[in-house]
């Protein structure tokens, strides 16, 4: 039987691309730990549906944080997340942490979360630093040269 959960995904759309596996496990993720919607991604799907899953999400989590970047005035479409590379994952943990790529980035994408998850990316200084609190960005590198505000100390 399957497993029904009160809280329905935020983002619905986003999965019809998926294979019916992966988006039935990532629409159940409010109800589920972390833990255990790994552990079942690991268990279900097959390695190959992972990657595909995980490149795919990569693109919808790239499209939300431009669309938060632009919204903010900070550059232009593309202009930041167009720099943006995963990581290749090797090694004894690479179908692990491939999994946990996916969920990190279902949960940006579907807005879940407010950070994109840094630690899929192969060179995190080029992303910038989205303050859910306030409506100013940091960045590690200067994206473009922004104007100071009058009164501000340098």
């Amino acid at each position: 039987m399957a497993e029904v959960c009160d809280s329905p995904p935020r983002s619905p759309t986003m999965l019809q691309e998926f294979d019916v596996n992966v988006a039935a496990i990532l629409n159940l993720v409010a109800c589920r730990s972390h833990c255990d919607t790994i552990a079942q991604i690991l268990d279900e799907i097959a390695e190959e549906d992972v990657r595909i899953a995980r490149l795919a999400m990569f693109d919808a989590a790239k499209s939300r944080l431009d669309g938060l970047l632009v919204n903010k005035g900070v550059c232009d479409p593309g202009e930041t997340t167009s720099l943006l590379q995963m990581k290749k994952r090797r090694g004894d943990n690479s179908r692990k942490m491939e999994a946990e790529d996916l969920l990190d980035l279902y949960l940006f994408a579907a807005e879940v979360k407010d950070q994109f998850p840094r630690s899929l990316i192969s060179n995190p200084s080029r992303l910038p630093d989205l303050e859910s609190s306030s409506t100013t960005l940091r960045f590690s590198q200067p994206i473009r040269d922004a104007p100071v505000p009058s009164g501000s100390a340098i």
